[in-house]
């Protein structure tokens, strides 16, 4: 089962660090990650991070995730390739 997640905390050291730990724990293996400092908006200052993500136990990952005390947020979401198929077309 793969599972994409939106992940906003606080921008500080260690905590990709941390937020990978979690995921390792349940069994996951992160297959992609983006990850920025949101520059405006309600989380100015925060980082968002997000993982697609061959998910093991993906719900008590989710709910451990949750339960770090730097992470305010976090949102799952179907991956890519689930939304958009394995190929994507470009026009223009």
């Amino acid at each position: 089962m793969s599972i994409a997640i939106n992940i906003i905390c606080a921008d500080r050291p260690g905590m990709l660090r941390d937020i990978a730990g979690v995921v390792a724990s349940h069994r996951g293996n992160i297959v992609y990650t983006q990850q920025f400092v949101l520059d405006r908006g309600a989380n100015e200052g925060r980082s968002s991070v997000y993982m697609e993500i061959e998910a093991g136990q993906a719900e008590g990952m989710v709910e451990e995730l949750k339960s770090l005390d730097a992470i305010v947020e976090v949102t799952v979401y179907p991956p890519f390739e689930k939304i958009y198929g394995s190929r994507v077309i470009i026009i223009g």
